[in-house]
Order: C-alpha cells, then sequence, then structure tokens
C-alpha cells in the first residue's frame, strides 16, 4: 500500500466477482483502463491518460485519486484505494457492499 486504505472482503471470491468489480468501476470511471498484468489481481485506472502518469510518475499529486488496485486471493479480496475520506475510497466501499450483496445472493 503506497499511503492509501486497504478494503477487505474476508472469503473466497466467487466467480466473476473482478468482472462485476471492472463494470461497478466504469460507472464512475468511464474511460478506465484495466492492466492484468498482475497474476495475484489488477489495476484499474481513471483513464488511459492517469496509466501514463503512473508509469511516468508512479505515486504522486498528480495520480492521486486515479487507479485502484484489486488483489485477488483464494480467501479473501482486498481494494486498495486512497486514504479514507477521499473519492476513491468512497468508491471502493461502494464496491466493497456490492460484492457482498452479490456474495449473498449467489451463495
Amino acid at each position: 500500500m503506497i499511503g492509501g486504505n486497504d478494503t477487505y472482503l474476508a472469503g473466497a471470491p466467487a466467480a466473476g466477482e473482478g468482472e462485476l468489480i471492472e463494470r461497478l468501476l466504469r460507472y464512475w470511471w468511464p474511460h478506465l483502463v484495466v492492466e492484468r498484468d498482475d497474476p495475484h489481481g489488477f489495476f484499474v485506472y481513471r483513464s488511459a491518460d492517469a496509466k501514463a502518469a503512473w508509469e511516468r510518475d508512479g505515486a504522486s499529486t498528480e495520480t492521486s485519486g486515479t487507479m485502484i488496485h484489486v488483489v485477488v486471493g483464494s480467501e479473501s479480496m482486498t481494494i486498495v484505494s486512497d486514504v479514507g475520506g477521499s473519492k476513491t475510497y468512497a468508491i471502493a466501499q461502494a464496491v466493497r457492499r456490492a460484492v457482498l450483496a452479490m456474495r449473498v445472493i449467489i451463495r
């Protein structure tokens, strides 16, 4: 975590949760870019420009609030966002609630 916040979801992820998260994030970030190079999850950038800024500058004032990292484990999922009170933190919390609701419905 780079000065951010981990939103933890206990329990094994259900099939399709990654795709659900991507669809949910598209509500806030219609031009998002997903990077699935990480075997343990994926990165979601607000836009192609945001992804380019992260690749160029890493964590900086300019890139703050423009990326969410989703870490998928066999027994949990973590959504890494900016610090509590930020817009990306609020988005991560909304995504958490939606994923948990989906788990209740399908299990």
